[in-house]
């Protein structure tokens, strides 16, 4: 039983419209799978090693719920030693992608282990849209990890949360511009705004429509200085023709250094921690003394004064970063120190056990976490099959 029973997101993906480039009729759409070794069923092998086969595939259904569209992959993964087969820490990476008519559909996604054993599922709705050569489009924003943007190619790989969280990454963005038919250029204008709407990031390049596709992408981390919440606006204009997108994402890299930028986070997260009068007083404090009483907060829950180390500080903001990094929801765009689970993690550390127990039928998936010295235990429920665990019981 570790102290850490966690690790990132187990399976997830992201759906990405683009047009076909052979077809401009038909609409791709383009997946993009994680997943660790840990989700699968491994069989130790005569070599005294570890295999496991599996299929992920993906189908669309029209309005009449009949199949239209249907891709799948088979492989399979070797591990050397037991410890390697729960591993969370390298991720198995797929695309899938198929192209449609425009239109309403809903897809099914499936990973099936070797004796077509469900492991996990996922069903939900998308609008495919039209990029029809009669006017100007852009697909759908990428946020990339790693992207070339300097080759023809463009290829990338997404950040399938939308959450930049490792400092290594490009903090970059991939989309792409489709002119219509006969169109001499197009100006392409691209915006990043922090949450309280303030421009940090801003660009625009002129392109001749020669290709039918203009792929485009740029990178963005050094104009980022504090987390938080942000959105990319991008905008085609050819003419009287305009294009816009938006797009919300989330950066994170640790709160240990504290500036004047990203205090009005800090001292939300503090509200965990810190209730009453001593809360709201440095919550109200303006200027200069909103970070003179944060400092003065921590400095007097400093377990080892003067040491240059605040340990119970770095413990409190290496749980926040953790709770961002695991327990971030994508659909409700909340990031994981908000969430329920992040709540207890950030208060109480991590809990000496946790059980998970699958979907079943009429019943969702559960989280239940056991905290032996509290003598508590808090039930955690993803009721809408998202993803996003809610607290429904503490006993």
């Amino acid at each position: 039983m570790g102290m850490d029973p966690f690790g990132r997101e187990m399976f997830f993906f992201k759906l990405y419209n683009f047009a076909d480039r052979t077809d401009f009729s038909l609409s791709k759409a383009e997946f993009h799978f994680a997943f660790v070794n840990d989700v699968l069923t491994f069989i130790k092998t005569d070599e005294n090693k570890y295999r496991a086969k599996y299929e992920l595939s993906v189908t669309f259904y029209n309005k009449k719920e009949e199949p239209v569209g249907y891709r799948s992959e088979n492989n399979e993964i070797v591990a050397d030693n037991f410890e390697e087969t729960n591993s969370r820490q390298n991720l198995i990476r797929h695309e899938v992608d198929l192209s449609l008519p425009p239109g309403e559909y809903e897809y099914l996604v499936k990973l099936l282990d070797a004796d077509a054993k469900q492991i996990l599922q996922r069903k939900a709705s998308i609008t495919l849209r039209d990029f029809s050569r009669t006017r100007l489009h852009l697909s759908d924003i990428v946020f990339a990890d790693e992207v070339d943007c300097q080759s023809t190619s463009h290829r990338f790989t997404p950040n399938l949360r939308d959450v930049f969280d490792n400092a290594k990454s490009a903090f970059a963005a991939y989309f792409e511009v489709y002119p219509p038919t006969g169109s001499d250029k197009v100006v392409v204008d691209y915006r990043v705004y922090d949450s309280a709407n303030k421009p940090i990031f801003s660009g625009a390049d002129v392109y001749v429509a020669t290709e039918s596709t203009i792929p485009k992408c740029f990178a963005f981390r050094d104009s980022l200085s504090k987390p938080g919440e942000y959105v990319l606006n991008l905008s085609a204009r050819m003419g009287s023709q305009v294009a816009n997108l938006q797009r919300k994402f989330i950066v994170h890299w640790g709160n240990a250094g504290i500036t004047a930028r990203n205090i009005d986070i800090a001292i939300e997260q503090l509200d965990l921690i810190a209730k009453g009068q001593e809360y709201n007083r440095i919550k109200n404090a303006t200027g200069d003394e909103r970070k003179a009483l944060f400092d003065e907060f921590w400095q007097k829950r400093d377990p080892t004064p003067g040491t240059p180390r605040n340990e119970l500080k770095e413990e409190f903001f290496h749980r926040v970063d953790f709770s961002n990094q695991s327990f971030t929801e994508l659909r409700s765009e909340r990031e994981g120190w908000r969430t329920d689970r992040g709540h207890v993690y950030i208060t109480n550390g991590p809990p000496d056990e946790v059980e998970r127990q699958p979907t079943e039928m009429n019943m969702p998936s559960a989280e239940i976490w056991y905290y032996s010295k509290l003598n508590r235990r808090y039930i955690f429920s993803d009721r809408n099959g998202s993803g996003e665990y809610r607290l429904v019981k503490v006993e």
